[in-house]
């Protein structure tokens, strides 16, 4: 990251092409990708619940931000504690570790949970979000 704030991004391991309308210079809509991007400890929970419509969210989210209810947080933590900030093992544990310290979503809190191709295969235990208890 640049004094400026330019972030850059320099590992396209699991890249894929974006679908861009040159128009509007924007994401076209409905174009559906692979939910295989991102290594599973930095895979965003619309991608671990089987979404394949996304957009840059699922970056903004392996960088660090997490929409919190009012506002954004970056958590950088993981380069001070020096370890990653959530360990799962498989897409199931993924979800359950960011959940335990975001809370769990529900269709109130996230409209679009119910439309994520995976959402109904499993169900996980009710956490409150936990934000400050958890890294403070």
């Amino acid at each position: 990251m640049s004094k400026e704030g330019v972030l850059k991004i320099a590992d396209f391991g699991l890249a894929r092409e974006l679908q861009i309308d040159y128009a509007t210079y924007s994401i076209k809509e409905n174009f559906e990708y692979t939910n295989r991007v991102v290594t599973l400890w930095y895979r965003s929970p619309e991608l671990l619940l089987g979404s394949t419509l996304y957009g840059f969210s699922v970056d903004l989210w392996s960088i660090g931000y997490i929409k919190l209810r009012l506002n954004y947080s970056c958590i950088f933590l993981e380069l001070f504690s020096k370890t990653p900030i959530f360990q799962g093992k498989t897409e199931i544990e993924q979800c359950d570790a960011i959940f335990k310290v975001c809370g769990t979503p529900n269709p109130e809190t996230w409209p679009a949970l119910v439309n994520m191709n995976w959402y109904n295969l499993a169900k996980f235990e009710n956490y409150p979000p936990r934000m400050k208890s958890a890294f403070s």
